[in-house]
């Protein structure tokens, strides 16, 4: 009660079920309008060229610290990597797929078919070969290959290994 006798309401708080449906039906509008804008083959070819980017190091690494020939088979939509079962191995021929640390499972990177993987140097398909020193080449030669995937670029130099 108040000094004057009279009844006060408590303070309300909280929203009325006026003011929630009112913002629900205002984010249903902004969905129907914002969501046909949004690109999702930039989020899916972002996501496959962060895993062949991510693939394509780990096999640099592990042909070097287990001094074994790695192979990267390079195709429109997907990368199969392999490694060689001896370091006297100098071929693709005879490898075994290359398994992830975390589970053993093969790594391989594969892309939705709204993302595809062109190079902007060489051909594809084509194979590299990541060699115990570090070097990347296609069968001999050092390569200084461009991939791209939707306009996003990934970076080989065959020489010093880099992989950007």
């Amino acid at each position: 009660m108040s000094a004057n006798g009279m009844r006060t309401e408590a303070t309300q708080r909280g929203f009325t079920l006026i003011e929630l449906v009112t913002i629900m039906i205002l984010l249903g509008i902004l969905a129907v309008v914002a969501l046909p804008h949004f690109n999702l083959t930039d989020f899916a070819a972002a996501r496959f060229r962060d895993e062949a980017l991510s693939g394509l190091r780990y096999a640099q690494k592990a042909a070097s610290s287990h001094r074994r020939l790695v192979c990267a088979s390079l195709a429109e939509r997907r990368i199969d990597f392999a490694i060689a079962a001896t370091s006297s191995t100098t071929t693709c021929t005879g490898t075994t797929p290359l398994p992830l640390p975390a589970n053993g499972q093969a790594q391989v990177s594969t892309s939705d078919s709204a993302v595809s993987l062109s190079a902007t140097s060489g051909t594809l398909p084509a194979t590299l070969f990541f060699r115990p020193d570090g070097t990347i080449d296609e069968g001999g030669a050092w390569i200084n290959r461009t991939l791209s995937i939707n306009g996003l670029t990934i970076t080989l130099t065959g020489e010093t290994g880099l992989v950007q």
